[in-house]
């Protein structure tokens, strides 16, 4: 059994993931574990699609949804076989791997074999702090529109942060338009303005959230429980990828921690091409994983 952990979407009820046909990409690549004969599940993430607050990029909250819709659905469709493969796409990804770190404490009842992550987003305790670069931060960037989602899930839990204490005056209007606007328009919208991170962001505005979130701590932190996982673990990322090198951070991390890791990098793609590239290694490694077999690990790609 397949449970399958979607990108980001957006955080308004309106960009539930139930809500939307599939994109041709994700047909394709959940055919592939179908014609393998394996069921899929796949759940909203909380409060999306439904009253209440999407916590976002809250992996501890990603990784419970993710595990609690394989046992509702083992528990309701009789007959699926309780073999569980945790699989997952950039949120999603992250998703899967804290899933695969929480699941021997919350879901000790699952039978989790393998865990498979492409395009995972991971922040390192190792990874060196970023460095201004003035050429790359004058460029206009429509992936500043996953920051509008964390900077309203920060602010859900603590009203007091002032938006205005980290974006520009030019930025804080699309702000607004995240509370209902899901990520492809969004983003179009970002790049439509013109943002770049020099227009967007105010001196000091990681400082800014870092402090209004750090009480919450894994409320709204983008952290994993653990890197040492019982369950191995695939990673697939794309060349073009911009998380190309929190990619290889998570390998050598989660290998060092005594997990075992298999890094694929797939040459040319990008973000959303490799999820399907990597099928030709991750089906292989899912088979090795089921059967009890020795998974020679490969932590640098």
């Amino acid at each position: 059994m397949v449970s399958w952990g979607h990108g980001t979407f957006g955080g308004a009820d309106i960009c539930a993931h139930s809500w939307h046909a599939r994109s041709y990409r994700d047909v394709r690549y959940l055919n592939n574990w179908l014609q393998k004969g394996f069921a899929v599940a796949a759940s909203d993430y909380q409060g999306i699609g439904v009253p209440g607050f999407n916590p976002q990029f809250n992996n501890c909250s990603n990784a419970y949804t993710m595990l609690d819709i394989t046992r509702a659905a083992l528990g309701h469709f009789k007959g699926l076989n309780n073999q569980v493969v945790l699989v997952g796409q950039s949120q999603g990804g992250s998703a899967v791997v804290a899933a695969g770190g929480y699941a021997p404490q919350y879901a000790p009842d699952l039978k989790v074999r393998a865990i498979v992550g492409t395009g995972i987003v991971y922040t390192s305790p190792n990874q060196p702090p970023r460095a201004p670069n003035p050429e790359r931060d004058n460029i206009a960037d429509p992936t500043i529109a996953y920051n509008f989602y964390h900077v309203l899930a920060a602010q859900a839990l603590d009203p007091s942060l002032d938006p205005a204490r980290i974006y520009t005056e030019r930025a804080l209007p699309l702000l607004e338009q995240a509370r209902t606007s899901c990520l492809a328009e969004l983003s179009a919208d970002v790049a439509g303005v013109g943002l770049t991170r020099a227009n967007t962001y105010k001196p000091g505005y990681e400082e800014v959230l870092a402090k209004a979130t750090q009480r919450y701590g894994d409320d709204v932190q983008r952290t994993f429980p653990t890197v040492k996982l019982k369950i191995p673990l695939f990673i697939g990322v794309g060349e073009k990828d911009a998380l190309l090198a929190p990619g290889k951070l998570l390998a050598q991390d989660a290998c060092a921690a005594g997990s075992t890791v298999e890094i694929h990098v797939y040459e040319e793609k990008d973000h959303s091409g490799a999820v399907n590239q990597s099928l030709q290694h991750s089906l292989p490694f899912v088979r090795k994983a089921l059967a009890g077999e020795v998974i020679a690990p490969i932590c640098i790609p």
